[in-house]
């Protein structure tokens, strides 16, 4: 019994791993606006294919649920569906939770 709960604690106390984000996501120009040890967080902006000076109407989309983890590539068919209709549409990565609770992280 003993034995069940040290290996019950040791499962709960051990981080799920978190797959990198990626650099780059096809159709979108990336920013990076914040580096924490070896994490690149990045703005990938998706728009219209020759720059203007108009002002166009903007969405920034955040992944996952519970601000926990998830891929900042969840939202990017509604991101690029947004920008072919004249939209600036931006998905944001960010440290969520299982992310920043990583020993080089923290």
């Amino acid at each position: 019994m003993v034995g069940a709960l040290f290996v019950s604690l040791l499962v709960l106390t051990q981080a799920p791993a978190v797959a990198p984000q990626p650099s780059a996501i096809d159709g979108a120009t990336p920013f990076m606006y914040k580096s924490i040890g070896e994490d690149q967080l990045r703005l990938h902006v998706f728009g219209p294919s020759k720059p203007d000076r108009l002002g166009r109407p903007a969405i920034v989309f955040f992944f996952g649920g519970g601000w926990t983890n998830g891929p900042v590539t969840q939202f990017v068919p509604q991101a690029a569906y947004l920008a072919q209709r004249g939209m600036v549409a931006i998905v944001a990565d960010y440290v969520g939770y299982l992310r920043a609770t990583r020993t080089e992280v923290r």
